[in-house]
């Protein structure tokens, strides 16, 4: 029955009317039999001499038993010195939990653990007071030595000892308590499990916030805001690192307030529904203080089949030319979801967005569930090499529609529209998010759910592009002179013209004043004799890509070149993130009406008969048109010697005219 097992492990027949009995054959003579249904109570039971072992208490009930050779006892390790870190609570802000295991050196990084730690603790990282503590270290500190979920919860209920705010940090893989390890002991870190259990989750739900969150007197919300990166080597710690700090140095970039919504949906009720929530999320990404643009909205019937499911899409154009987030609304899974993005790291995706790193809301069934053997979706995209994600937001169990609706909705509009929260980060957003919506939830178990199992997989300090002060820019380019209608040219003698002012705006709409001034300064030619003229206007503050139209006079000599120069915010009133690219010109020359004689020059003599006579517009641009051109032998041009004709040309008619036979003739 054992072989060549030391113990093993079985139940009883619960049907039995007496006690269970056992006779077994070839069994040693140091075979015992224990009832350890009650681990606490751990009854032990001889063999006769024919190795009969009867369990008294395993009648009518399931009784867990067990039989083992004493002989053959597993023996434990032998105990070593553990010496605990002196951890003082008020004395860090920044906890990161890793493991050994990630530490070890990736390319020309030593330690990615620690690398992650300095650059948290310096001026670019935030200046945290940052704590690196290992699993291990955790379980002999916090849990007897023992592997358990409650290390990292005692760990966390230590550090809430002080008022002092902090972030949590799981860095490395975890494995949920309801995926199977084959009986095998952590300790001896097999090569056949598929993923090392490196940084523990809690429940089998799999809840980061379970961690600090004081469930015990129902209130499910995270007291520290928590983060995860499921690295599974120091190489992929160094990888999402190297994202981190891409995505934290960028500046104002335009493509920063860029979004794209997914909506799934197994049938046209649901595409319809799902639909609208990220058309309700899309009027609150592009209201203020964000004002951002949902670039794309890809829906079930983008490729126009409703019936496959999933369907795979790819969204290279819109990630490679630069997302700030990314949003999807449907059924998923945590390596599947109803449009499907493919995988990043396939070089025929043609993902390349290295540098313009998105964060993803999934509002879907486990799309962050990163606590299996298998890869998530999440854990791809943020673990990818110069490329994908660097967050990743989901739920990792079961989700309901009109559930994670009123949590992404309440989310986008803490992240967008509310000054209050505007900026921080976005595992500080999630907290506030939860807190509000367990007074809505209640003690429906669904939407509790929702709150505890919402995983952050991301650095837990990180922000969404938020800058916190607007940034009015113009340029060269963005300036342009049109006329006014019923017009079709600007020229000197237009009465009225049109000046075109392109502005942008890639920082906050949520300055405190909404207008903007711009201020014009028209210069004129030399040869105008007149000083230079200003102008000022009051417009409202530009949200993305604005064109202001201002209209303009021309009065006395405007003839020639002009020099318009365009000042935003004359005077910095508005405190912006940049002051150096408030200011454009454009030069115009206004030209008279009209044709001009070029050669030879109006009302001139010329003796020679092979006279070319050459006209120009006055309008460089003129199109395509008829010119009358006359020639004549007095200034009155009615002679009877007149010639006339017509010349279709754009800006310079030529007329080669046949003279008279009079060798005496002049024109």
């Amino acid at each position: 029955m054992l072989g060549e097992r030391r113990s093993t492990a079985f139940t009883n027949d619960s049907t039995l009317t007496g006690p269970a009995t056992f006779t077994l054959e070839n069994a040693p003579s140091t075979l015992r039999g224990y009832d350890v249904t009650d681990p606490a109570n751990v009854q032990r039971v001889e063999g006769s001499a024919q190795r009969t072992y009867v369990f008294p208490a395993a009648n009518g009930r399931t009784r867990r038993l067990l039989f083992a050779d004493v002989a053959r006892p597993q023996v434990p390790l032998p105990a070593r010195l553990i010496r605990f870190r002196t951890l003082v609570p008020n004395a860090y802000s920044f906890l990161i939990v890793s493991h050994e295991t990630l530490m070890r050196p990736a390319g020309n990084v030593p330690n990615p653990v620690r690398a992650y730690s300095n650059y948290r603790a310096s001026a670019a990282g935030g200046r945290y007071d940052t704590l690196v503590v290992t699993s291990q270290q955790l379980y002999d500190q916090f849990h007897y030595g023992e592997k358990s979920p409650l290390a990292i919860r005692q760990f966390a209920q230590w550090m809430l000892t002080s008022n002092r705010e902090k972030f949590l940090l799981l860095l490395g893989k975890g494995l949920s308590t309801g995926w199977g390890t084959g009986g095998i002991y952590h300790r001896k870190n097999p090569l056949q499990l598929p993923a090392q259990d490196l940084v523990t989750a809690s429940t089998r739900a799999a809840s980061d916030i379970f961690f600090t969150a004081d469930w015990q007197r129902n209130q499910y919300v995270a007291r520290i805001p928590t983060g995860r990166v499921s690295a599974r080597t120091s190489q992929e710690v160094a990888n999402y690192l190297k994202k981190l700090q891409e995505h934290e140095a960028l500046g104002p970039e335009p493509w920063r307030k860029n979004l794209l919504h997914l909506a799934g949906g197994a049938n046209e009720s649901e595409f319809a529904q799902f639909q609208s929530y990220v058309n309700g999320y899309k009027e609150r990404a592009e209201k203020p203080c964000f004002g951002g643009t949902v670039v794309k909205t890809y829906t079930r019937d983008t490729p126009g089949d409703y019936q496959r499911f999933p369907i795979t899409i790819n969204i290279a154009p819109e990630l490679n030319a630069g997302l700030s987030l990314i949003t999807y609304f449907g059924h998923g899974a945590p390596e599947v979801f109803d449009l499907n993005l493919g995988d990043i790291n396939d070089p025929s995706n043609n993902y390349n967005n290295r540098s313009k790193y998105p964060v993803f809301i999934v509002n879907g069934c486990a799309g962050g569930n990163a606590f299996g053997g298998f890869t998530s979706i999440g854990e791809a995209w943020t673990l990818a090499a110069d490329k994908g994600a660097v967050g990743f937001l989901a739920d990792s169990d079961f989700g309901y529609d009109g559930q994670l609706d009123a949590y992404c909705d309440r989310l986008y509009q803490l992240l967008f529209n509310d000054p209050q929260w505007y900026g921080k980060p976005i595992a500080v957003i999630q907290t506030e998010v939860s807190r509000r919506l367990q007074t809505v939830f209640g003690t429906n178990p669904n939407g509790i759910s929702l709150i505890l199992n919402t995983i952050w997989q991301g650095d837990p300090a990180l922000k969404l592009y938020a800058p916190d002060k607007p940034d009015f820019a113009t340029a060269d380019p963005r300036l342009q002179i049109a006329p006014q209608a019923p017009e079709t040219t600007v020229q000197a003698s237009s009465p009225r013209f049109q000046l075109r002012v392109g502005v942008s705006n890639a920082g906050s709409l949520c300055s405190g004043s909404t207008s903007l001034g711009i201020s014009v300064t028209r210069r004129y030619p030399a040869t105008a004799t007149r000083p230079a003229e200003v102008l000022r206007f009051e417009v409202p503050q530009p949200r993305r890509d604005t064109t202001y139209v201002f209209e303009l006079t021309n009065t006395g000599n405007v003839f020639g070149e002009n020099e318009f120069t365009v000042v935003l915010d004359e005077g910095n009133k508005i405190a912006e993130l940049s002051e150096t690219n408030n200011q454009a010109t454009i030069k115009f020359n206004f030209l008279q009406g009209g044709v001009t004689a070029l050669s030879p020059p109006e009302f001139s003599i010329v003796s020679n008969p092979a006279v070319r006579l050459i006209g120009q517009n006055n309008d460089p641009k003129g199109q395509l048109r008829f010119y009358e051109m006359e020639l004549d032998t007095v200034p009155t041009f009615n002679s009877p010697l007149v010639r006339r004709t017509t010349v279709q040309a754009a800006v310079a008619p030529e007329w080669k005219p046949t003279l008279p036979p009079r060798p005496a003739a002049t024109v």
